[in-house]
């Protein structure tokens, strides 16, 4: 049980003068509220209200009153000294709240292989459950005051998650976390990693004009050997892949446009596309020298698109996803 002192400085009003202030105190179930009335001369009657017009007395008289889990009523001092007026106090409503039920986050949910995953704190029977995110980039929870909301986060990332319920009597906090793997398909009998957000919005084949023989349709890392060898521009889709060094490996390449296909098939898992029209994606399969492969990842289609650098859609420039085995 908590117990509150309140020591409240009451200011005195003598009766048929102007209504006194109300001042309110919120506290919860099974505290013990003391008001102490000091700087006075006289003798204290406390006084109980429910509507500011009936009061009755509370006794026997003192200088402190002890308030224990009651309906929300006023209190007020009559000081009575000798034979002047009585004077009485400020009025203070005191409110009672049942306390909260006890915040569960749920177990820690880690290493999931699926960027969307379903929460499991408990329900608040009393007062009101909200979830917060206090820790992790680009993760968001469909409902938040929906203890069971679904949890979409980015890939080989973790988050720190809250679930508070509180009322007017206080709140619990409970956290949770939660942490992703590294996206992987199996494509092609092996299992393939795919990093977790787009390594590039808009980047060119490049080498346009020329032949690099990167024809693979299944093996991408072979593709980005080539071109890499033959295209110097490093800004070009295959090199960015080529010459990335994160989560400590540094062995990732340009999918070939099976690969793609497989990344295509397993997007909801492996999370972090657009949800928009038009969102087109290189491979690093070669047609020939103005023409290379890419999928578009809104509808599904693969197809080849003109002019490796330069003219073509969104200007020759696609996104670019790398992947390493």
């Amino acid at each position: 049980m908590t117990i509150k002192h309140l020591f409240i400085v009451f200011l005195f009003f003598s009766f048929g003068s102007l209504k006194a202030q109300i001042h309110e105190i919120i506290t919860c179930d099974n505290d013990t509220i003391f008001l102490h009335l000091n700087s006075h001369h006289g003798q204290v009657h406390w006084q109980s209200s429910a509507d500011t017009t009936i009061w009755q007395n509370i006794t026997p008289a003192s200088d402190t009153l002890r308030i224990v889990s009651s309906p929300a009523l006023l209190y007020r001092a009559i000081v009575v000294d000798g034979t002047c007026d009585s004077v009485a106090s400020d009025t203070t409503r005191v409110k009672f709240f049942p306390v909260p039920t006890v915040a569960n986050a749920g177990p820690d949910q880690l290493g999931l292989n699926n960027v969307t995953t379903t929460l499991a704190a408990n329900t608040a029977t009393i007062g009101t459950g909200t979830w917060q995110i206090l820790s992790g980039t680009g993760g968001t929870i469909t409902s938040l005051t929906n203890p069971t909301s679904t949890f979409k986060g980015v890939g080989a990332s973790t988050y720190k998650l809250v679930w508070k319920i509180e009322n007017a009597c206080k709140n619990t906090k409970d956290t949770v976390l939660i942490s992703f793997a590294m996206p992987q398909v199996t494509c092609n009998g092996s299992v393939m990693y795919v990093y977790p957000v787009d390594n590039s919005g808009g980047a060119i084949w490049g080498c346009s004009g020329t032949v690099t023989n990167a024809t693979s349709l299944t093996n991408g890392e072979l593709n980005t050997t080539k071109i890499d060898t033959v295209c110097t521009d490093p800004t070009i889709a295959a090199h960015i892949c080529n010459n990335l060094t994160a989560y400590g490996f540094s062995d990732w390449y340009l999918p070939s446009i099976d690969e793609l296909n497989c990344i295509y098939t397993n997007k909801n898992a492996i999370g972090g596309f657009p949800a928009m029209s038009g969102i087109v994606y290189w491979s690093s399969t070669e047609t020939n020298a103005q023409w290379a492969n890419a999928q578009d990842f809104s509808t599904g289609t693969a197809s080849t698109i003109n002019q490796k650098g330069g003219a073509g859609i969104l200007g020759g420039a696609c996104r670019v996803r790398c992947v390493r085995r």
